[in-house]
Formats: C-alpha cells, sequence, structure tokens
C-alpha cells in the first residue's frame, strides 16, 4: 500500500519519502534489463525474448508476435522473411534495432557490466520511456541504483558474464518471493524536515 500513501501525499503536495522500500529487483525496468542480459546470454531464451518483444521498448503487434512465432522466434531468418506490406514496417523496424543491439553490445559482455548496462539503457532509448510514465523520477533512479551495484560487485571481483546475470536472476527472483535485499532509489531528500517519510 505504499504507492497509495505516496499518492494522497502527492495530492497534497507533500514531498514524501520511501525511507526503505525494498524492492529493486521486482520494478519493471529492473526486470526489463535483466531480460536484456539474459537474452544476450542466452538467444534462444524464449521467455526473455517474450517479454522484450512485449516491452514499451519494441512493443509489437500481436500480429507481429504471432509471425515471429511461426518462425520460431529466430529474428534474423524473421527480418529475411518480413512479408512487405502485410506487417507494420514500424515494428520491423524496431524489431531490427533489437538484432543491432545484440549485435553491437553482445561483444562487451566480459567488459565493464556497469558500462554495458549503461550501453543498453541508452541503446534502447529506456530513459526516454520512462521518463514519460508515472513514477519517472523513481524508475530513473532504479536504472542508476542497477549500474552502481553492479559497479560495486565489479570491484569486489572478477564477475564472468554468465555469472552477473545468474545473480541478477537469483535477486529477481528473491524479489518475486518477497525476500527481497536492495533498496529502490530514494528520488526524494529523507533528511529534509518538510519530507514525509514512509
Amino acid at each position: 500500500h505504499m504507492r497509495e500513501f505516496r499518492d494522497a501525499l502527492d495530492q497534497y503536495g507533500l514531498d514524501n519519502a520511501i525511507v526503505a522500500n525494498r524492492g529493486l529487483f521486482a520494478t519493471r525496468e529492473i526486470r526489463f534489463l535483466i531480460d536484456i542480459l539474459d537474452w544476450f546470454a542466452s538467444p534462444h531464451s524464449k521467455d526473455s525474448l517474450l517479454r522484450i518483444l512485449r516491452s514499451p521498448v519494441t512493443a509489437l503487434s500481436d500480429r507481429t508476435l504471432r509471425f515471429l512465432a511461426r518462425h520460431d522466434w529466430n529474428l534474423p531468418y524473421a527480418l529475411e522473411e518480413w512479408p512487405a506490406g502485410e506487417l507494420d514496417s514500424s515494428d520491423r523496424e524496431r524489431l531490427a534495432g533489437l538484432v543491432s543491439l545484440r549485435n553491437d553490445l553482445r561483444w562487451d559482455r566480459e567488459g565493464s557490466k556497469a558500462k554495458l548496462i549503461q550501453k543498453i539503457i541508452q541503446h534502447t532509448g529506456l530513459e526516454t520511456i520512462l521518463l514519460v510514465g508515472d513514477d519517472a523520477i523513481q524508475r530513473y533512479g532504479n536504472l542508476w541504483v542497477l549500474v552502481e551495484l553492479a559497479r560495486d560487485w565489479e570491484d569486489e571481483e572478477l564477475l564472468p558474464y554468465r555469472d552477473f546475470v545468474d545473480r541478477l536472476q537469483q535477486y529477481q527472483q528473491m524479489a518475486r518471493s518477497s525476500n527481497e535485499t536492495f533498496e529502490v532509489a530514494q528520488t526524494a531528500d529523507s533528511g529534509a524536515e518538510h519530507t514525509v517519510k514512509i
């Protein structure tokens, strides 16, 4: 019910801050990034791919999704076989952009994981998409909390890519079972006297 409390305080123009809201890995934007990272590691992971294709970043039509299913979710093959005039050309452009993302960044995965996440955010335009909706600043902040978390992990140990993705998925699974470890980004000054802390 935390969201309802914040909405009520916002309606009255009161600054507010959630002081200890755990749930970073349960947020939509973090789940999306984990799906992208998993898809880089396992391009045949249909679950991750389907969530990516349904996300606001690609937002493919149902008709295009059926076409991709008939092509066994093989994106490069589907792009080659694209039926001009039958499917939305903007769907094709977004799909080609997704394939380009993977081709451009898949070799970066053994480098800095924090930089890879930043490149994904930049390449997909995720920041722009997030800044349009409700809780824009919160979601934007969550992206950068994940970048900093990845940077901290890298400072502690050499982290192979698959281990990194597995760790993210483990925390995501913990969040699904209400055993979240990491806090979402704080977007208000929780130390200010006039801020309501919840």
